[in-house]
């Protein structure tokens, strides 16, 4: 299919019978227009990456869909470390791996020290619901799964020598169960990004660093999972995307 986002974006927005239903997951083993953030590319290579969206009932705030992002992604980190991962949260909606070996608290720059970018988080919304997709570099080239990325990694790549990747069906199953997604989106539903912010921090890349692209430092996060930022000047504000 082009994208498990747009299939159940098209069906939500058609009001039809059958739509799909808050608590829909879906997955692809091909996309043929996968796509990220502002319209990047998301590539997946059949029966090697994962590409999964999923219907939620949209916040009564929406202040707090951004958070829902970080919340999947965080999802995606924990799974990614239960296996022998080295990884770490990027703002607004990445996770990163760090090359076979390399230990925690080393630079998690994408661009530094061998981290590369194993998954993203689109959330779009249509009507009273929230899709959220999520994509995640199992066992493909990363590089050939996010072209516009300067680095990305496979999770076979970031593995202990000798484990492999699950299989796409076999990584939704983990991340599906009851202690990754459902907790994580329980937190999120129930308490915001407040509910999520220490194990976000815990992970999270680029603390004290400039924000790529930007002359502002990154200095924590708000509320709803807002970043925190600072000017060179000195001022202080809030940023909602990069």
């Amino acid at each position: 299919m082009p994208s498990t986002n747009t299939w159940l974006l098209e069906r939500l927005r058609a009001r039809a019978p059958g739509a799909p239903a808050a608590g829909t997951v879906i997955a692809a083993r091909r996309q043929t227009a996968g796509r990220g953030r502002r319209g990047r590319t998301w590539r997946t290579s059949p029966g090697r990456d994962l590409a999964a969206s999923l219907v939620l009932p949209a916040p009564a705030d929406p202040r707090e869909v951004g958070a829902l992002a970080m919340a999947l992604a965080l999802g995606v980190a924990e799974w990614a470390e239960s296996l022998g991962a080295t990884v770490a949260v990027k703002w607004p909606n990445d996770v990163l791996a760090a090359p076979r070996g390399r230990r925690k608290g080393c630079s998690a720059d994408a661009n530094e020290g061998g981290w590369g970018k194993l998954a993203g988080v689109l959330v779009e919304q249509a009507g009273a619901f929230l899709v959220a997709g999520v994509g995640v570099n199992l066992a493909a080239d990363g590089a050939a799964a996010a072209p516009e990325t300067p680095v990305a990694r496979s999770l076979e790549a970031a593995l202990p020598s000798g484990v492999r990747a699950p299989e796409p069906e076999a990584a939704l199953e983990g991340l599906c169960a009851p202690e990754v997604w459902p907790v994580l989106i329980g937190r999120w539903r129930s308490g915001g990004f407040d509910a999520l912010r220490d194990a976000w921090m815990a992970r999270s890349a680029g603390l004290g660093e400039r924000l790529p692209g930007r002359a502002e430092t990154l200095e924590g996060f708000g509320a709803f999972g807002a970043a925190r930022v600072r000017a060179p000047d000195g001022r202080t504000g809030e940023l909602w995307q990069p």
